[in-house]
């Protein structure tokens, strides 16, 4: 009996772990990813976020909002970690309509400065309590102004620069539907049909 059971809690959970799915943008188009110029400043609030957007070269678009980040990330002359707070949006081949989501738990790792005008932010992490996701941003280069390497992109904007493949966003999400889902759960139900029919045999006897 026990045995019985075991079998249909696998064939039940076995479709629900096909619901995962994991968005990224693979290697970005740094022709089209870029921040605005409140990068690492204070003062960042819902009123003066620090927004930037990650294209990749697959078609996936990540836009961030950060809206607060805690003290302590504002020199990058040592690697430091800060809390923060915000939104993401995404959109783009497998990303389902409409995607959005508050960060919760959000960190930022910053790195050592690249050169004088290169920042350097190692990893960004965070919660999607609405839509059960996670976020992960890492390695990306930022400009703080247009000398070169970086180039003038627009007033208030800043570039990302490669290498190409340096940053990159993964959020799992929930798929609307696999292939095998109602195989599965009939599969599941009918295996614990049987179950009950084993045990009222059983007692019958």
């Amino acid at each position: 009996m026990r045995r019985i059971m075991l079998l249909a809690l696998l064939a039940l959970a076995l479709p629900t772990a096909a619901l995962a799915n994991s968005i990224s943008t693979g290697p970005l188009d740094f022709t089209k990813s870029f921040s605005n110029d409140r990068n690492f400043v204070s003062g960042i609030s819902t009123t003066h976020p620090w927004d930037f957007t990650l294209v990749g070269t697959n078609g996936v678009t990540i836009m961030l909002s950060i809206t607060h980040i805690a003290a302590g990330c504002g020199v990058g002359t040592s690697v430091n970690t800060c809390s923060i707070m915000g939104t993401v949006t995404a959109s783009g081949p497998g990303v389902p309509s409409g995607f959005t989501d508050s960060i919760m738990n959000g960190m930022i790792t910053r790195g050592v400065n690249i050169t004088s005008n290169q920042q350097f932010v190692q990893s960004l992490t965070g919660d999607l309590p609405q839509t059960g996701s996670t976020l992960m941003i890492k390695t990306l280069t930022i400009c703080t102004n247009a000398n070169p390497p970086c180039a003038n992109i627009g007033t208030g904007l800043r570039q990302f620069i490669g290498p190409n493949g340096s940053g990159t966003l993964n959020i799992p999400v929930t798929a609307v539907s696999e292939p095998g889902t109602l195989e599965g759960l009939l599969l599941g139900t009918g295996v614990i049909g049987l179950a009950g029919m084993r045990r009222k045999l059983k007692l019958g006897t």
